[in-house]
C-alpha cells in the first residue's frame, strides 16, 4: 500500500482553495442579495457625493451673493441715510435667502453695525445675540459679537453686564482689549486706582499693542 505524503504547504493551499469555492458558492446562492447590497452601497456613495457637490454649489452661490453686499458697503462706506437703507435691504434679502449659511454671521454683524450707527441699540443687541447663537458662527465671530454686545452694555451704563462679557473673552488675542475696556469702565465708575491697574497691564505686558498709546494717555489723565 502506497502512502501519499501531503506536506503542510499543499494542505494549506487546499484549505484556501476550498474556502474560496465555499465563498463563491455562498455568493452564487445569495447573489440577489449581494447585488442588491452593492446597489445600495453605490446609491449611498452617490448620494453623499451629490450632497457634497450641492453644498459646494450653494456655498459658491452664497459667496457670490454676499459679494454684492460687501461691494455696496465698500462703495458707500455706510455714509448717509440712503446708503444705510440700501445696505439694510441687501442684508435682509441675503439673510432671508441664506439664514443658515456660512456667511450669515458676517451679514448679522454688518446689520448690528448699521443698527448701532442708527442708534437702534435694541436691534444691534438682537443681531449680536443671533451671531453668538448661530450654528455657522466661528469662535472669532462669537468673540467679535461678544465685544460688540459688551460695548453696547457699556454705552448704556450697564457696567456689570459689560464687565462680565469682556471677561468671557479669551486672553489670546484679546488681553489688551479687555484691559483697556475694563479700565475705561473703571473710570466711568469713578475708580481711578482700578483703572490705572488695567491700563498699566497694557503698557507693561503688551507694549507693542496698538492700544498701548491709548492706555498711556489714559494713565496720564487720571487724577
Amino acid at each position: 500500500m502506497v502512502k501519499h505524503l501531503i506536506d503542510k504547504q499543499t494542505l494549506k493551499h487546499d484549505l484556501i482553495r476550498e474556502s474560496m469555492w465555499d465563498f463563491v458558492g455562498y455568493l452564487n446562492k445569495k447573489r440577489k442579495w449581494v447585488i442588491l447590497g452593492g446597489v445600495v452601497v453605490l446609491l449611498l456613495v452617490a448620494s453623499i457625493a451629490g450632497g457634497f457637490a450641492y453644498q459646494n454649489f450653494r456655498l459658491q452661490e452664497e459667496t457670490i451673493r454676499f459679494y454684492r453686499v460687501e461691494k455696496l458697503i465698500t462703495e458707500t462706506g455706510l455714509e448717509g441715510k440712503k446708503a444705510l437703507e440700501d445696505t439694510k435691504k441687501e442684508l435682509s434679502a441675503f439673510l432671508e435667502e441664506y439664514p443658515n449659511g456660512q456667511l450669515a454671521p458676517l451679514a448679522l454683524m454688518f446689520k448690528a453695525k448699521i443698527a448701532w450707527i442708527e442708534k437702534d441699540l435694541d436691534s444691534a443687541q438682537k443681531d449680536y445675540r443671533h451671531v453668538m447663537d448661530h450654528s455657522s458662527s466661528t469662535a472669532t465671530n462669537k468673540n467679535l459679537a461678544t465685544i460688540g454686545l459688551a460695548k453696547l452694555h457699556e454705552t448704556r451704563g450697564e457696567y456689570d453686564e459689560a464687565i462680565r462679557l469682556y471677561k468671557t473673552l479669551p486672553e489670546k488675542p484679546y488681553a489688551d482689549l479687555k484691559a483697556v475696556s475694563l479700565g475705561r469702565i473703571a473710570i466711568a465708575q469713578n475708580k481711578p486706582a482700578e483703572a490705572k491697574q488695567h491700563f498699566e497691564q497694557v503698557t507693561k505686558q503688551f507694549p507693542p499693542s496698538s492700544l498701548a498709546p491709548m492706555a498711556r494717555d489714559a494713565i496720564s489723565n487720571l487724577p
